[in-house]
């Protein structure tokens, strides 16, 4: 018996096949198929888009400039990344995409920077002490000593642009009036005037490198030392002016002379002015 397929229709149905399976896979990626389905030709694409590697690549001309607006996977969401662009500029309310990553970017470094407590730059500070050869070991080792006893502990969570001049003074008059732990009768315990002198140079360092976001700051001076007591003597020599009625500023009164001729003190006048007088 005569077969009916011949080799042209198995070739036809071939080509067939082929075109059908060129089809359904271009579906979706910009190209369009050919009614042969040997060559794809790319679907032309909207202005400012283009096709590289895979993805699309969106960029638009504004103001002389061009400027890239990102990769995208899809063609429907360039086209929508385009639009949205081209309406921003329209309405003057266009910004580049490099512009909102550098402003996103600086606004990171801000926040981290402004979070700066003054425990942290304590530590950054001391490690360049340690590592600058004109610096002592003793220097670096009497501040950090300085700083862990008498200062970290009440004030080294406070930020740096939240640390201001009266809470570093208040701290300071709270140093000043704790009794001396080696010399408790002291007057002053010689704390204060070291904590005045470890800040000012770790806070002066802070706003030279512009460490969390501090730009200037003020040290207070160092509290004033209670006067000191009178001593025995004085207070001695205090009460005997006072036995003979005379007050600081006073001027001692003069001297009469008695009715023998002899100097009468003030408070013998009395005496003198009784006596008889004189034949």
């Amino acid at each position: 018996m005569r077969s009916l397929v011949t080799p042209g229709f198995l070739s036809h149905c071939c080509h067939s096949l082929g075109s059908v399976r060129i089809a359904s896979t271009q579906m979706g990626t910009g190209q369009a198929a050919t009614p042969g389905g040997c060559m794809p030709q790319p679907a032309k694409l909207p202005r400012g888009i283009t096709r590289y590697r895979g993805r699309y690549r969106v960029r638009m001309n504004h103001e002389e400039r061009t400027h890239a607006l990102g990769m995208f996977e899809t063609l429907t969401d360039a086209k929508a990344a385009l639009e949205i662009a081209r309406g921003d500029a329209a309405r003057g309310r266009f910004v580049p995409p490099a512009e909102r990553r550098a402003a996103r970017e600086a606004e990171a470094v801000r926040a981290e920077n402004e979070a700066l407590t003054l425990q942290a730059w304590s530590e950054t500070w001391l490690r360049g002490l340690e590592a600058n050869p004109e610096r002592s070991r003793a220097t670096v080792v009497s501040y950090r000593s300085v700083l862990q006893n008498h200062v970290l502990p009440e004030l080294g969570e406070i930020r740096l642009v939240e640390l201001t001049t009266e809470r570093v003074a208040d701290h300071l008059a709270t140093l000043a009036s704790r009794p001396s732990e080696r010399h408790p009768a002291a007057r002053v315990n010689g704390v204060a005037p070291n904590v005045v002198i470890v800040l000012r140079s770790m806070l002066n360092a802070a706003v030279k490198a512009k460490a969390g976001g501090l730009e200037s700051f003020r040290v207070p001076r160092r509290p004033q030392t209670p006067p000191r007591a009178p001593r025995g003597r004085a207070r001695r020599r205090g009460n005997a002016g006072r036995s003979h009625g005379l007050h600081r500023g006073d001027a001692p009164a003069p001297a009469d002379r008695g009715p023998t001729g002899s100097l009468v003190r003030p408070a013998d006048r009395g005496a003198a002015g009784t006596a008889a007088p004189r034949p």
